[in-house]
């Protein structure tokens, strides 16, 4: 979501130039000398500093084909029975978490036919009707609005996850810093705004 809105940004400053790394693992910003971060999850303490972007829901769904082939599932237990692609470094077993009667709600064991670290390649696959795959909803979210995926197991969604700017507290005095914070912020509440407009469930 991020690379899309860094042109506008260039074209607002054409005095500032962006480094963007695409990394899937946690940096330590200090050492790596990282400016800003974008953090997905619930935060550890530490001495950066947060701003909430927005909140992420994440969804599963399938292609309409494979659930006429194999059903839609209408407890995460029947998972089980189901050819699920998982979001991994590493093959074996992952867990997926859904609501339940709890704050944090309960993880269950998934055992993925499919593993893939690329979310793009494995909403590629569950688009093809390989299985059921677990991603944001802004992954999916052209797909769903054009019936090349269906929407699974709504009323167990869990809580939505948040999204936080991270940045070193030296890095507030930069200007360009603030320029960028300020002009991300801007951007990803125009995006929640036209989401919220445009949700079918």
């Amino acid at each position: 979501m991020i690379a899309p809105l860094l042109v506008e940004f260039l074209r607002r400053y054409p005095a500032v130039a962006v480094d963007l790394l695409l990394i899937d693992r946690a940096v330590d910003m200090v050492e790596e000398d990282i400016h800003l971060a974008v953090r997905i999850g619930r935060l550890r303490d530490s001495q950066l500093v947060a701003r909430k972007l927005t909140d992420l829901q994440m969804i599963v769904c399938a292609s309409p084909d494979y659930l006429a082939r194999r059903g839609e599932p209408r407890t995460p237990d029947d998972l089980a029975e189901h050819d699920c692609l998982v979001f991994s470094d590493s093959p074996g077993s992952a867990e997926w978490r859904f609501a339940d009667d709890s704050k944090t709600g309960r993880k269950f064991r998934i055992s993925g036919r499919l593993w893939m670290n690329s979310l793009e390649a494995l909403v590629s696959a569950a688009r093809e009707g390989a299985g059921i795959v677990r991603a944001p909803s802004w992954q999916v979210q052209s797909d769903l609005t054009n019936g090349r995926l269906q929407r699974l197991l709504i009323d167990h969604e869990p809580a939505p996850t948040p999204l936080h700017l991270m940045l070193q507290p030296s890095r507030l005095a930069s200007p360009k810093i603030r320029a960028f914070v300020d002009y991300l912020v801007e951007q990803w509440g125009k995006i929640d705004a036209v989401r919220a407009s445009s949700v079918h469930r």
